[in-house]
């Protein structure tokens, strides 16, 4: 087959995890998606559980391109943090772009400050390349283009969100 003739990847979107709220359900796993444009990979919302979830799909967490959190609320970005570890100690080479509101580059720096014990132990006995330079974040503290890629762009708007309907 030319090169002419050959196809991009499909489109395809995966829900990792659907149950809205922070109780707990066994069964069911918080607000997760994967979202695949033409080979590139966008984790929609960190909710408990989507590292697994990712795993029983049958994606590498060492492939993802992408994590877009919608909102700070615990089931959407509770897992934020592990899912970049997760892909990490799986052979994450390249970076991880990440957009949030405002907040996500401290809770990144946080989450890297918390776990610098077990990742700096990690990189001495173990050689792996330092993870807080495969997680790039980035605040989105309002609407518009966010970022976009040959196949594709991603845009940001507020939407009201009880409680906080503004």
């Amino acid at each position: 087959m030319s090169s002419s003739q050959q196809t991009k990847p499909r489109t395809r979107i995966v829900f990792l995890g659907t149950k809205g709220g922070p109780r707990v359900d066994n069964g069911h796993s918080n607000p997760a998606n994967l979202i695949e444009i033409g080979g590139t990979r966008v984790v929609l919302d960190c909710g408990m559980g989507v590292s697994r979830q990712l795993a029983a799909a049958g994606v590498p967490l060492n492939s993802l391109n992408y994590i877009l959190i919608t909102h700070h609320h615990s089931d959407h970005n509770l897992e934020y943090g592990n899912l970049a570890y997760n892909a990490w100690v799986t052979g994450l080479a390249t970076p991880i772009r990440s957009f949030g509101p405002v907040g996500i580059e401290r809770m990144t720096n946080a989450y890297w400050e918390l776990n610098a014990f077990d990742v700096d132990t990690r990189i001495d006995d173990e050689g792996r390349p330092d993870p807080r330079k495969l997680l790039i974040a980035r605040d989105i503290d309002r609407g518009g283009m966010v970022f976009e890629t040959d196949d594709f762009s991603v845009t940001a708007f507020r939407t009201p969100h009880p409680p906080d309907n503004r």
